[in-house]
């Protein structure tokens, strides 16, 4: 199915969703959607919602997220002190 294309009833239906959901500002009028579509979702505390602020500074978040930043060579040195029982390629086949 090529991307451009739209082959069925349900990817336009889909798409009309999406478009009106990511356009809606009205809360009434999303809550009534998300209703309809997962009824078990009603509650506002059901829905995770993130915080959106602006005017906020890399330093700011780094130190309210307490985010310590090193450089790959501070790295590459904490690693190699570091004694391995396995190889690379032994490590990664224990992930599959």
């Amino acid at each position: 199915m090529s991307t451009n294309v739209i082959h069925n009833e349900v990817d336009v239906l889909r798409l009309q969703l999406m478009k009106a959901i990511m356009a809606a500002e009205d809360v009434a009028q999303l809550r009534a959607w998300c209703q309809a579509i997962l009824p078990e979702a009603t509650e506002a505390e059901d829905i995770p919602v993130a915080e959106v602020r602006s005017g906020v500074t890399l330093e700011e978040i780094e130190s309210e997220q307490e985010i310590v930043r090193f450089d790959r060579e501070e790295f590459y040195s904490q690693i190699e002190a570091e004694s391995w029982d396995m190889s690379l390629d032994e490590l990664l086949e224990t992930l599959e």
